[in-house]
């Protein structure tokens, strides 16, 4: 079933796509986005590109039919440092328009860090209702993935970042989800994607559960 699901949501991340971003329409109030799948322009420079965000946002896709919006072409931009963006613009349109009360934003973490999970809330300010960040962080903890800290050391409060103006403009839940890479490495062996995987599928039906 894993595999399956990730072999069909890499034939779409390996689908040509002339785009910047792209959205897929969904079901539920939960919604993920993968702003840096793709490579990334920021102060003149080439950033990596995170492409297990955009497949896990796939595969969640694939499996719920749930709302998700990704990067898909290098347009020498940041969708989560630019004060203008289209990648933000029509996200605030879609939840405007669509009734999301939850936003996850996808991110990874350099294998070299010592945490596993980073949730970043603004020091809360993203994050109304303090149950949400409770649960996430036991998803991911009851999925055998320790090391979950909040707010370290990335707190998602750059006023730019896709959560701190999702929040600010649409005054919904908003939380920055990064993900140490060494959990996602594209090996057979390792079993770490799964447990992400499966963590976060917990997390879209804990927070649909809770009928934020």
């Amino acid at each position: 079933m894993l595999k399956d699901i990730r072999a069909r949501a890499g034939e779409r991340m390996n689908a040509p796509g002339g785009e910047s971003f792209l959205i897929r329409d969904g079901r539920g109030s939960v919604m993920f986005s993968a702003p840096h799948c793709v490579e990334q322009w920021r102060d003149g420079k080439i950033k990596f590109a995170e492409p297990e965000t955009g497949l896990l946002a796939e595969m969640l896709h694939l499996q719920y039919c749930c709302p998700i919006i990704r990067k898909q072409t290098f347009c020498r931009d940041d969708a989560n440092y630019d004060q203008v963006c289209r990648y933000k613009q029509a996200l605030a349109r879609y939840i405007k328009e669509h009734d999301i009360r939850c936003l996850i934003d996808l991110h990874q973490l350099a294998s070299s860090r010592p945490e596993m999970i980073n949730i970043g809330t603004g020091e809360g300010v993203n994050v109304g209702d303090e149950r949400i960040i409770e649960a996430v962080k036991n998803c991911f903890l009851q999925n055998g993935i320790s090391s979950v800290w909040v707010d370290q050391p990335f707190k998602a409060s750059y006023p730019h970042t896709v959560s701190a103006a999702m929040h600010r403009i649409c005054g919904i839940d908003c939380i920055q989800l990064e993900i140490n890479s060494a959990l996602l490495r594209n090996d057979e062996k390792n079993e770490g994607f799964a447990r992400v995987y499966r963590s976060l599928c917990d997390c879209f039906e804990k927070l649909t559960e809770m009928r934020l």
